[in-house]
């Protein structure tokens, strides 16, 4: 049985510390601002923030609690643990040509069925120690959770913002509150589509006859999502780490397969050294994009022959030809150059954060790695676009199978663990697929 406790963290310590709030204090006036390193100054923010996300003092919800990971047993077999993948280019071609044409005649209602037969697809490509993996779900669980959604939540926030447009005035005194609220749910419906959507393909997912599954809380991870999304912004993305981490450890720590869940530990500063190149190069690129496009239209509209705008009324805007084409070229040279430096320093973080999320994750005395390096980040997502764009979005499989290709290539797993002896799941099983993440558009399948 699990247990449920009421967790308490301290912000300064790991993640699997669990001190009193005296001994706490103690500790954050023990360090002089002086002698505090970058670390220990992300250690107090996140020991700050965590009165809100429910890591410290004040435990704001009651969630299942797995419990402490066992200590491998010295009986137990040593494993190596591959995963191999057998996907082919072509029969995935044609499953994109098929689900594109079927979906065009029937005006995108065949993309339940499209979706299951990608994902029966490449669940059967991925082999673990020799065995296939298995998907179980069907495509009329995918449309019955559209359903659901579409009539519980669609139809009411539609007639809710024409009920607001056309009977209530602009200065109402009840706008600004409804609109809070309309941005407010929808981030914490955001978190509760990936939460539930990840349980939803687990539950689905069998290896060896085993079923996963996902356990906790969904409310949980919604209001932490709420809380992060905002927070992330108000600290100009650099609470972005902290945001992937915790809610990653949420998903991984309430992950099982049969009878066995998987832990994970680590501290979310190890990211941060990454993370911080990635985000003062952004900002120099953003920096040298909004120059270069500011001297790129000034250079070409010191010459009036250069351009003929007389294709287009700008006067439409109120703006000027030459205000128009400033602003427009401008724009596009600015984001041409953002863009490309971006890719390439969220790359090399992606890629950082791949490696480190797996090294925190263990199953019994398994430990995994991942191969994962910038350039190889860099260049899927790049090819993976470039699919998109050229094949208007029906190459969208193809892209899904190039991703899983190179998840399962490069993780492996080694320890010890009983597979033998695992049982069956006990995890929930939804009885719909995942409504809400059609509606948010969330997931890579």
């Amino acid at each position: 049985m699990l247990r449920k406790r009421r967790r308490y963290r301290q912000g300064g310590a790991s993640t699997h510390q669990v001190r009193s709030s005296e001994s706490a204090q103690e500790t954050a006036s023990s360090v002089t601002p002086k002698s505090r390193t970058w670390r220990e100054a992300i250690h107090d923010f996140m020991a700050r923030f965590a009165l809100m996300t429910g890591h410290k003092e004040m435990p704001i919800l009651e969630e299942e609690i797995p419990p402490e990971p066992p200590a491998p047993d010295a009986t137990w077999p040593h494993h190596k643990i591959t995963f191999s993948t057998k996907m082919k280019l072509r029969e995935m071609t044609g499953i994109a040509v098929r689900n594109g044409i079927l979906n065009i005649l029937t005006l995108t209602l065949y993309r339940f069925w499209a979706r299951t037969r990608v994902r029966h697809y490449l669940w059967s490509r991925i082999k673990v120690l020799d065995d296939s993996v298995e998907y179980t779900g069907t495509s009329l669980e995918l449309f019955l959770g559209f359903v659901v959604i579409l009539l519980i939540l669609v139809i009411p926030l539609v007639g809710a913002s024409l009920w607001m447009r056309l009977f209530v005035e602009p200065d109402s005194p009840f706008t600004i509150p409804y609109g809070i609220a309309v941005y407010l749910g929808f981030a914490f419906l955001y978190g509760a589509a990936k939460y539930r959507t990840h349980r939803y393909r687990l539950s689905r997912t069998l290896w060896r006859g085993v079923r996963m599954g996902l356990k906790g809380s969904w409310i949980s991870y919604a209001i932490r999502t709420l809380l992060f999304i905002y927070l992330t912004f108000a600290t100009l993305l650099w609470a972005y780490p902290l945001q992937r981490f915790v809610l990653m450890r949420q998903i991984m720590s309430s992950t099982t397969i049969g009878d066995r869940r998987f832990h994970f530990d680590g501290d979310p500063t190890e990211l941060y050294t990454s993370y911080a190149v990635a985000w003062f190069m952004s900002l120099i690129g953003l920096i040298i994009g909004g120059i270069m496009g500011l001297r790129f239209v000034t250079d070409v509209l010191g010459n009036s022959s250069a351009f003929q705008w007389t294709a287009f009324d700008a006067s439409i805007l109120n703006l000027s030809t030459d205000e128009f084409a400033f602003i427009l070229v401008s724009t596009l040279v600015f984001y041409a150059i953002a863009g490309i430096v971006l890719s390439i320093t969220m790359a090399c973080y992606r890629a950082k954060e791949l490696r480190y999320f797996a090294e925190c994750t263990r199953l019994d005395g398994l430990r995994f790695t991942f191969r994962a390096g910038g350039w190889s980040v860099m260049y899927l997502n790049l090819i993976n676009t470039l699919i998109l764009i050229f094949t208007f979005g029906f190459g969208l499989p193809i892209t899904q199978m190039r991703t899983f290709r190179y998840w399962f290539t490069r993780i492996r797993a080694e320890g010890e663990i009983d597979l033998d002896g695992i049982a069956q799941s006990d995890a929930p099983y939804p009885w719909a697929g995942e409504g809400l993440a059609e509606f948010f558009d969330i997931g890579a399948v």
